[in-house]
């Protein structure tokens, strides 16, 4: 699986980890397709915290979020990178 040999060499890749979630999602693997998400929320959340004003950090985490269905939480981080 590529996103799984990408997360192998770049970790911190959350664009990998995301396609990795809705791959697997799509494969009804939802406990995989969640703790991706979850990943990703960690990795954005330590990145924020580094840098509170880029978009595409807020958008990234919407993204998880969504994977996670916790809808409002994703909107409000869409809101904020589009602010």
């Amino acid at each position: 699986h590529i996103y799984s040999q990408i997360i192998s060499s770049d970790g911190g890749n959350m664009e990998a980890y995301l396609q990795r979630g809705v791959a697997r999602r799509e494969m009804k693997d939802l406990r995989g397709s969640q703790a991706d998400a979850r990943t990703v929320i960690e990795l954005a959340n330590r990145a924020i915290q580094r840098d509170q004003k880029d978009p595409h950090l807020f958008y990234k985490r919407s993204l998880a979020l969504r994977l996670l269905k916790q809808f409002d939480l994703a909107k409000k981080d869409v809101i904020t990178a589009l602010d």
